[in-house]
């Protein structure tokens, strides 16, 4: 590829991040109706248990910080939906992102929901500023721009692979102790009942799956699989999608299996990962197979996959 068309497709690339940044903002946007709701039943707490980024709200007054911070969050995302051009209204976002879930947390439970968001929060505050005029500026300014975004997704995925690694980990340490596992074909059979008894619900799919353990224990090993091995997929751009879709997979068989829901990651997977500014525009099927962690043992470099061994 010679220099042209490599600026032209780090240009490309470049506003496609642009719009994946104000997307980021613009989602949130959607989340303030459930943050209002929240700001109207916090204001009559009395008692909690603050974290430490709002170690300071009962010193200051439970209602009147509770006041500060849907007011910070709504024009931090108000500013960055609109600007996202500008870090102020980004730290802003990100700022108030933090507190906002800080609070919510403060009562004795920590929920997950999040985290992943406040996260690439912090990590798009480094983005370059864009020049008033909306241009991109020279060459290194586009890479700086692509590396913090990389590092978004980067910071996405990592999560995911910890996750993956410390299922492992538990496996390995379980099986070692002669105890039921992810490796045991009754081990996610009985992490499901158990998770349904515990929590007193019900779900569409846990009941054929604790009946029918082999299905349950090769759908387990699937989901491991894809988080242990998610940052690996962040160097190879034309696994983002369909990493992305993987994952969003694993949440939404999480929420017909366990009624674990994890809607608020299934949109991050979207804008980060489905919709990902580095995926190529066409991918073939052969490709993506080969470079899935593991191929490698299936089709070593120089041999190619054969049509027979694809289907």
């Amino acid at each position: 590829m010679d220099r042209g068309a490599i600026f032209a497709k780090q240009s490309q690339t470049f506003v496609a991040c642009v719009w994946t940044v104000r997307l980021f903002y613009i989602v949130q946007l959607f989340f303030l109706p459930a943050i209002f709701e929240d700001w109207v039943e916090w204001r009559q707490v009395t008692v909690l248990e603050p974290l430490w980024p709002v170690f300071w709200v009962e010193a200051v007054g439970i209602s009147v910080s509770v006041d500060f911070i849907v007011a910070l969050f709504a024009i931090g995302l108000f500013g960055a939906a609109a600007f996202p051009q500008l870090r102020s209204f980004r730290v802003l976002a990100f700022a108030g992102l933090l507190l906002y879930s800080a609070f919510k947390n403060s009562f004795g439970k920590i929920g997950h929901s999040t985290h992943a968001w406040i996260y690439v929060s912090f990590v798009l505050m480094f983005l370059p500023s864009i020049r008033r005029d909306g241009s991109s500026g020279a060459r290194m300014f586009r890479q700086k721009y692509l590396s913090v975004i990389l590092g978004a997704q980067a910071m996405v995925l990592m999560l995911y692979s910890l996750s993956g690694f410390w299922k492992v980990w538990a496996a390995i340490m379980q099986t070692s102790r002669g105890e039921l596992s992810a490796l045991s074909v009754d081990g996610f059979s009985y992490l499901i009942a158990n998770r349904l008894l515990q929590n007193n619900v019900e779900s569409l799919f846990g009941p054929f799956l604790i009946q029918h353990s082999w299905v349950g224990a090769v759908s387990f090993l699937a989901a491991i699989y894809v988080e242990l091995f998610a940052v690996l997929a962040l160097f190879r751009h034309p696994l983002h999608r369909w990493w992305g879709l993987g994952l969003i997979g694993l949440h939404l068989g999480s929420e017909l299996i366990l009624s674990v829901g994890f809607s608020k990651n299934i949109l991050l997977l979207g804008i980060l990962l489905v919709s990902s500014p580095f995926q190529p525009a066409t991918s073939d099927v052969k490709g993506v197979l080969r470079l899935l962690p593991g191929a490698g043992l299936l089709y070593p470099r120089g041999r190619p996959a054969t049509s027979a061994q694809l289907t």
